[in-house]
């Protein structure tokens, strides 16, 4: 993901929107695709670990957000960089940080939040295809080697990396322990801060 400010913001790097975060007593305000999403989890936890406030404002998908984050409406936003990487190269929206441990290479330029003052930090927006759990192993198979073969289709591993994405196309198991992961890191999050839905 990558954290982004409106060209008309004072907002220019990661430090000023850590300032600015202190600075105002109400929260900065950053939009996200939506409550529950990954946006707001990984928010909270930089701003606990780098003491500064931020207000949530939840929209209802990419589409929503995308068109209040080019229009100035709200300030500061956060979401894929699949969503923003256009009008950040347009101009419209200044990126000020990447929130995986290594740097975009459709922004390189955009450091970590790691590398900003955060030691560590690592949230990454995934997207994984499941079937129902008691699906036959050899189905589960079949699929995962069709797919993996498609993921690796020229023409697809170009449109999806010039998006921002990292194709890994693991086998299923990897992809199991991988959302075990997740679900432990986020949950403890959600129960430290105490989010609940609608927040």
């Amino acid at each position: 993901m990558v954290v982004v400010a409106h060209r008309s913001q004072p907002i220019k790097t990661f430090a000023d929107f850590i300032a600015a975060a202190r600075q105002n007593t109400g929260g900065l305000t950053y939009g996200t695709i939506g409550t529950g999403s990954l946006g707001p989890l990984a928010m909270t936890q930089m701003g606990s670990l780098a003491k500064f406030n931020l207000t949530h404002v939840p929209y209802k998908g990419g589409g929503p957000l995308v068109q209040d984050a080019i229009a100035g409406h709200v300030p500061t936003a956060i979401a894929t960089t699949a969503l923003f990487s256009q009008h950040i190269r347009a101009g419209t929206l200044t990126a000020l940080a990447v929130t995986s441990a290594r740097r975009d290479p459709e922004l390189p330029n955009v450091p970590t939040v790691a590398e900003l003052g955060i030691p560590g930090f690592d949230a990454v927006a995934w997207w994984g295809l499941l079937a129902p759990a008691n699906t036959p192993q050899p189905i589960v198979r079949r699929m995962h080697e069709e797919i993996a073969k498609i993921l690796q289709m020229p023409n697809i591993r170009e449109r999806l990396t010039s998006q921002g994405m990292d194709i890994v196309a693991g086998p299923p198991e990897m992809l199991g322990k991988f959302i075990d992961s997740q679900i432990t890191r986020w949950g403890q999050v959600v129960k430290e801060f105490g989010i609940r839905p609608g927040e």
